[in-house]
This record gives C-alpha cells, sequence and structure tokens, in this order.
C-alpha cells in the first residue's frame, strides 16, 4: 500500500510539472499575440491617419484644379475677345498681340500646373487604395489572432475543468478507499468485545 501512495504521488507530481509547463508555453504563447496584436492596431491606426490625410491632400487639390480651370476658361475667354477686338482695331494689333501672347504663356503654364496635379491626384488615389488593402489585411490577421486566442483560452479553460475533474476524482477514491479499510475494523472490534449479561451469568455468587 505505501509502494502504491508513493507511486501515485510521483505520478500526481509529475503531472503538476508538465501542466506547469504547458501553462507557461500557453502564456507565453499568449503573450506573442498580444504584442502582435497591438503592433497591428497601431499599424492600422497610422494607416486610418495617413488615409484621412490623404484625402484632405485630395479635396485641396481638386478645388486647386477647379480654380486653374476657371482661370483658363477666362483667360480663353479674353483670348477670343482680344482677337475680336482686332479685327476691329487694326491700329491697335501690335499692343493686342503682345497681350495675347502674354495670356498664351500664362495659359500654357497654368495647363501644365493643371495636368502635374492630375498626376499628382491620380498618384494619391493610388496611394489611397493601396492602404485600405493594407487595412484589409491587417484586419484579416487581427482576426486571425483573436480567433487563435479565443481558442487558446477555451483550451486552457478545458484542461482546467478537466484537471479538476481528475483531482477530484482521486480524492474521492482515497476516502471510498479509507472508509472500505475502516469498515472491518470496526467489524472486528464489535465481534471480539463481550456482552455485559453473559458476564454477569458466569461470575461466581
Amino acid at each position: 500500500e505505501c509502494e502504491t501512495k508513493i507511486a501515485q504521488e510521483i505520478a500526481s507530481l509529475s503531472k503538476e510539472d508538465v501542466s506547469k509547463e504547458e501553462m507557461n508555453e500557453n502564456e507565453e504563447v499568449i503573450n506573442i499575440l498580444l504584442a502582435q496584436e497591438n503592433e497591428i492596431l497601431t499599424e492600422q491606426e497610422e494607416l486610418l491617419a495617413m488615409e484621412q490625410f490623404l484625402r484632405r491632400q485630395i479635396a485641396s487639390e481638386k478645388e486647386e484644379i477647379d480654380r486653374l480651370r476657371a482661370e483658363i476658361a477666362e483667360i480663353q475667354s479674353r483670348q477670343q475677345h482680344g482677337r475680336s477686338e482686332t479685327e476691329e482695331y487694326s491700329s491697335e494689333s501690335e499692343s493686342e498681340s503682345e497681350d495675347e501672347e502674354e495670356l498664351q504663356v500664362i495659359l500654357e503654364d497654368l495647363q501644365r500646373q493643371n495636368e502635374e496635379l492630375e498626376i499628382k491626384n491620380n498618384h494619391l488615389n493610388q496611394a489611397i487604395h493601396e492602404e485600405r488593402e493594407a487595412i484589409i489585411e491587417l484586419r484579416v490577421q487581427l482576426r486571425l489572432l483573436q480567433r487563435a486566442k479565443s481558442e487558446q483560452q477555451a483550451q486552457e479553460e478545458e484542461e482546467a475543468e478537466k484537471r479538476a475533474g481528475a483531482s477530484q476524482q482521486q480524492r474521492d477514491g482515497a476516502l471510498e478507499t479509507k472508509a472500505a479499510k475502516e469498515q472491518p475494523k470496526a467489524s472486528k472490534e464489535q465481534q471480539v468485545k463481550p456482552s455485559p449479561s453473559k458476564d454477569r451469568k458466569e461470575t461466581p455468587i
């Protein structure tokens, strides 16, 4: 019996050591997952801030493009008006041609700026599209990490319940064994103990 108890104690201690190692490994995995989750959340916040900045920049660039287009339309209207005046007043043709050349230079410069702004706008739109794809990818990774974390917690709770049930069964078994050993002793004591009435009959007067 002593050897059996010692073997059971050794087995229980080894199980406790294994469970402690598993708990430590699980804690390390959880810490790694939490660190990755925090990193992804931080990157997501940075990407969202960048997206908002790019949206504001695009809105500003669109306003600038609209303004330049309005200026171009006004210059073209003035050019047409100046040409009509040139046809009517040939005496002022030289000064008006100089004005037309100056307006043409301004128009070409504004058109160049407009093209540059449109190219920049396209680049910003492409950047926003890429950032959105990156955000979607990060959200997918975050969901996978959260799912892995939930599964890890559920597994730990299940293992804890199993360990608690096993320890309860061991305690119940020990109590039943103890009760079974004590019951024969009590019955033997009752059989050996003499009856008081019998002793009184055999005593001589």
